[in-house]
């Protein structure tokens, strides 16, 4: 980084592995990190996920690898107490997650039929929204 306020992006791609050894499926997620006379600040907040399948898991393993990015909470599906647990954070309702102040990205891994009504829902908080989507 150069420069008084020089930014960059650190990306992490994940991608699941079918049982044939090729991918079935990838996502990607960045962090920006810039320098200002105060040194460095992250410009990504917290993240949160819905959905608690192979791909939320996935997701979570993602975000944890991330540098910069931190994972916040977890939500939907009949596993998320689990997932919560393992990874740390709570298990919360949708509605719960997407209203988090600290939460500023959310990855909706949930099934495809839900998609719409979960990624308008996070838009409308004015946060950030990745959705996984369906093969």
């Amino acid at each position: 980084m150069s420069g008084l306020n020089a930014s960059t992006t650190y990306s992490f791609t994940v991608a699941a592995i079918n049982e044939y050894g090729s991918s079935a499926q990838s996502g990607a997620i960045s962090v920006t990190v810039s320098r200002s006379r105060r040194g460095l600040v992250a410009a990504s907040s917290g993240v949160g996920i819905l959905g608690s399948g192979f791909m939320g898991r996935t997701w979570c393993e993602a975000v944890r690898a991330a540098e910069g990015a931190h994972l916040v909470a977890v939500a939907g599906g009949t596993r998320a107490a689990g997932l919560g647990q393992d990874y740390g954070v709570p298990a919360l309702e949708i509605d719960e997650l997407i209203a988090r102040p600290d939460i500023g990205l959310v990855i909706v891994a949930t099934p495809p039929n839900v998609h719409a009504d979960q990624a308008t829902a996070v838009a409308a908080a004015g946060k950030h929204v990745l959705i996984e989507k369906p093969l």
